[in-house]
């Protein structure tokens, strides 16, 4: 060794050399597997990203709020948007509005519960909506510092369409088969029942009638000399006549009883639940329903009678050919004498009408109210037969008069006992009164105005004549209503609309006001087609400077219409049903 001691320091040189090289050498393979794990990580994630990316099935990850943090392609396409529009808003913003509640209870059952959950929404799309399918979780996700909503997202709409053209054919098929069902059991001129229609109806009562030990009645309706009709006014009159008597039978029964027409001009009902004794009161309703209404026929009048059959139906009969035969015998009775009857099985004649049981009456008040305020300015009197559980409405009452022959005196009888009720009604209040035109016709000023003077202290009176009644010349009533009108009288068109409004009528008697008939007011609020006719009518009522009560308001959204119209003054259910006089 050199006496300097040089050799030391070259040794340690040479180590820390030695030292460094290694350390080089060994960074390089550190550099070298850097370089390798970062190939490889970029590999995974291009991997990753076409794996999302391209992936044929659409996903998003959603944030607890619902932001879209990230989302692939096949979601941007199914969301109809590019993903920059998509990430960083809310997926509930592409919902249509009534999915957005469902879409956040969802989500949070997601982040509240664990595994997957389903939910199907509709996505807002340019024609129709877009049904997708939800299937989410929640995943604890690298990068995002928090537990995201992993949503995979499925077109369904092809597969909803098709469930909802399905259930759309399947109702049009339905719906195509009871057609097919009620063409099959209806009458093509009246609509009613035909013999198959019958026989199933009959078989239905039949089996309820053993099950329940109940009864079961049948009418057999047969018009009077109907080939005097078809020869006089021509067979297309004929079935006018015979859609006329279809329509009155089928009004006059309760809906549970069955109506039909069994052939020409016979008629048969099923009244189900009904011993013989109540069915002679619904035969004899039904013949006042036909008979004692005229059919007008070119402006004329012409009434059809029937002569009707009345047998309660045996449990054990199966055909409808011998519940036929039962009833024709009692028919051949009602025939025999002297038609326009109703003839019950053990052959007695069931009293002439309702007016052979000499039915007390009773006044009644409807309230008749202004529409602005809904301030109550007069009633209308009613008459109602003293004993509801008879069945008799006012029309039947009326008929039975008029088939009586006891019309005028009737209606008379009427007059003075709603006279004689009104005289103690409140003072101010506008009160209508009925009066058959025939009366008017019939029955001398001076004993009219001899009934009602009394009522007309403190009162206004308004006397109320049916458009329905006027049949002939209106100007035979100009003559009898001047001394009405001399006395303080207001006369009143009543059932304005109802079918044959005559212009002439309203200008020959000339009116202080109308009443516009329900058949135009009652659901007019959801009826277009009544809407537009109340509309045309109120018209011609304003040209003539009338004011105008409308009958018939059944819901608050008739009046509102009326409202809406301007019609003045209301009357129906809605506003007050008619009740004993509340005075």
């Amino acid at each position: 060794m050199p006496p300097d001691g040089s050799a030391e320091p070259n040794a340690s040189r040479s180590r820390l050399s030695s030292e460094l090289e290694s350390y080089r050498a060994e960074l390089e393979v550190q550099n070298d597997e850097l370089r390798q794990a970062q190939v490889s990580l970029e590999l995974s994630q291009r991997k990753y990203y076409q794996l999302f990316d391209l992936a044929p099935i659409g996903y998003v990850l959603l944030r607890q709020d619902g932001v879209v943090l990230e989302s692939n392609l096949a979601a941007a396409r199914l969301l109809g948007s590019d993903r920059a529009m998509i990430e960083g808003r809310r997926l509930a913003h592409q919902l249509v509005g009534a999915d957005m509640g469902a879409f956040a209870a969802h989500l949070q059952r997601v982040f509240d519960l664990p595994g997957r959950h389903r939910l199907e929404v509709r996505i807002k799309g340019n024609k129709e909506p877009l049904h997708l399918r939800l299937d989410s979780a929640a995943v604890d996700a690298v990068g995002y510092g928090d537990t995201v909503c992993m949503t995979t997202l499925f077109d369904v709409t092809r597969e909803r369409r098709s469930e909802s053209e399905a259930r759309a054919l399947a109702e049009e098929l339905s719906r195509t088969n009871r057609l097919l069902k009620d063409l099959a059991n209806r009458d093509p001129l009246t609509k009613l029942f035909n013999r198959r229609g019958l026989e199933e109806q009959l078989a239905r009562d039949l089996a309820r009638t053993r099950r329940e030990r109940d009864h079961l009645t049948a009418v057999l309706v047969d018009c009077d000399q109907f080939k005097a009709v078809n020869d006089a006014l021509g067979h297309t009159a004929g079935d006018v006549v015979l859609c006329e008597v279809g329509m009155r039978l089928r009004q006059s029964v309760r809906p549970t009883d069955a109506v039909g027409r069994i052939g020409g001009d016979e008629f048969l009902v099923l009244l189900p639940d009904t011993p013989i004794s109540m069915a002679g009161e619904v035969a004899q309703r039904l013949r006042l329903a036909i008979g004692g209404e005229a059919f007008l026929f070119d402006g004329a009048p012409r009434r059809v009678t029937v002569s009707i059959g009345v047998s309660e139906v045996d449990a054990s009969v199966s055909a409808l050919e011998e519940v036929i035969a039962a009833t024709q015998q009692a028919l051949s009775t009602s025939k025999r004498a002297g038609r326009n009857r109703v003839s019950t099985t053990n052959e007695q004649i069931v009293a002439q009408s309702a007016w052979d049981r000499e039915v007390d009456i009773v006044s009644y008040a409807q309230p008749i109210m202004r529409t602005s305020d809904g301030v109550l300015v007069g009633y209308e009197m009613l008459t109602r037969a003293a004993d509801s559980t008879l069945g008799f409405s006012a029309t039947d009452l009326f008929r039975a008069a008029a088939d009586a022959g006891r019309l005028t005196s009737f209606d008379l009888k009427c007059l003075r006992l709603s006279a004689q009720v009104m005289r103690s009604a409140p003072a101010g209040l506008e009160l209508h009164v009925n009066v058959l035109p025939s009366t008017l016709l019939n029955t001398p000023a001076e004993e009219i105005l001899a009934i009602l003077q009394p009522a007309a202290e403190g009162h206004v009176i308004s006397l109320e004549i049916s458009e329905q009644q006027l049949i002939g010349d209106p100007t035979l009533l100009v003559g009898r209503l001047a001394p009405l009108r001399s006395a303080g009288f207001k006369v009143v068109m009543d059932d304005l609309g109802f079918g044959r409004t005559s212009l002439e009528s309203l200008i020959m008697l000339e009116p202080q006001s109308v009443k516009i008939d329900r058949a135009l007011v009652s659901g007019v609020g959801n009826d277009p087609t009544s809407c537009r006719a109340l509309k045309r009518l109120l018209k011609v009522v304003r040209s003539l400077d009338l004011p105008a009560v409308a009958e018939g308001v059944e819901n608050k959204q008739d009046l509102d219409l009326l409202a809406a119209f301007n019609v003045p003054f209301v009357q129906g259910h809605y506003l007050g049903p008619p009740r004993p006089c509340p005075w």
